[in-house]
C-alpha cells in the first residue's frame, strides 16, 4: 500500500499542520509521498528536511520583525510576506534550511501551486526538478492574492496553490496512492464564504481573469474537496486531523501565543491518535 501525506494551507493556522509533521519527525514516522499547499508545503518541506519545530521556531523569532512581515513590506516590494528574506537570509543564514537532507530523501514531494495563464493548479514534483526549482515552486505556493507578488515559473505567473486545489487528495490518488493522511486547518464544520473582492480584483489583475474566476469558485471547490476526503474517511481510505474546534488564528497572526497554541493542539492531537496512525499506515 502506498501511503501519501496531504497538507492544506492557510497562512499561519498552518502551524497546527506543522504541529503533526513534527510529530511524525520526532518520532521517525516517514510517509513516502507528501504533496503540500502554501503553508502545507513550507510544512512538507520541512518534513523532508527532517528539521522539527523550524517554522514555528522562524515565526516566534521574526514575528515582529518587519523584513519578515510588514505592510512596509507591502508597499515596497509588493508582497506582505519579506519572501527575499524568508527564502534567502532565513534559509541561508540565521534558520538555515538543510538542503542536503532534502535532497537525500526518498520521499516523493509536489508543491501545488496556481497557473494565472490558465487558471488551473500546477503541481512541482523533486522527481522532476532539482531543490533550487523546488523552492521556487514554494515561493509560488506560499504567494498569496493581493498581498504578493506573481511568481513566474517557466514563463507563467503562479500564486498560492489553495485557490485551485486547497486539499489536493485527488493528485496523490492520482499519483498512485492507494491511502491518504490528510492534514487540515479547520474544523469539520467550516463552511468557506464566497469571495467578495470581485471588483478590486479586476483591477490588481486586469491582465488575469483566470485569478478572479479562481477565486470566485475558491469556496464551491474547498466545499468539494471536504466532501471527497469525508466520503474517504468512511472508505477507511482517508485519516484526517482536523482542529477539534476552530482555530483562534488569523491567516497573518500577530499574537504568537495563538500561533503556538495552534502548533501544540496539532502536537497534541497526532500524539493522542498515535497508534491509530500506526496501525493506518501498516
Amino acid at each position: 500500500m502506498k501511503i501519501g501525506l496531504v497538507i492544506e494551507g492557510g497562512g499561519f493556522r498552518g502551524v497546527f499542520c506543522e504541529g503533526i509533521t513534527s510529530f511524525l519527525i520526532d518520532n521517525r514516522i516517514e510517509i513516502p509521498y507528501v504533496i503540500g499547499v502554501s503553508m502545507g508545503a513550507i510544512n512538507g518541506t520541512n518534513y523532508l528536511s527532517k528539521q522539527s519545530r523550524r517554522n514555528i521556531e522562524i515565526i516566534e523569532k521574526f514575528l515582529g520583525d518587519h523584513r519578515y512581515m510588514s505592510k512596509r513590506n507591502l508597499v515596497k516590494s509588493g508582497s506582505l510576506f519579506g519572501m527575499d528574506f524568508i527564502f534567502n537570509d532565513i534559509a541561508y543564514t540565521h534558520h538555515p534550511f538543510d538542503f542536503e537532507a532534502f535532497k537525500k530523501s526518498n520521499q516523493d514531494f509536489t508543491i501545488v501551486s496556481m497557473n494565472c495563464s490558465n487558471g488551473q493548479s500546477h503541481y512541482t514534483s523533486n522527481k522532476d526538478n532539482n531543490a533550487d526549482q523546488m523552492m521556487w515552486a514554494l515561493r509560488a505556493s506560499t504567494s498569496l492574492p493581493f498581498v504578493s507578488r506573481k511568481v513566474d515559473i517557466k514563463g507563467h505567473p503562479h500564486l498560492d496553490g489553495g485557490i485551485t486545489d486547497p486539499i489536493p487528495v485527488k493528485k496523490a490518488l492520482e499519483d498512485g496512492c492507494d491511502k491518504v493522511i490528510v492534514l487540515l486547518t479547520r474544523d469539520i464544520h467550516y463552511k468557506k464564504s464566497p469571495f467578495k473582492g470581485g471588483p478590486l480584483c479586476n483591477i490588481v489583475y486586469n491582465n488575469h481573469p483566470q485569478i478572479r474566476r479562481g477565486l470566485d469558485n475558491r469556496h464551491l471547490v474547498y466545499e468539494e474537496s471536504q466532501d471527497f476526503v469525508r466520503q474517504l474517511e468512511l472508505e477507511g481510505k482517508a485519516l484526517v486531523f482536523r482542529p477539534e474546534k476552530p482555530l483562534d488564528v488569523d491567516r497573518t497572526e500577530k499574537d504568537f501565543s495563538k500561533i503556538k497554541d495552534a502548533f501544540d493542539q496539532g502536537y497534541a492531537l497526532a500524539s493522542k491518535r498515535k497508534e491509530e496512525l500506526l496501525n493506518f499506515i501498516r
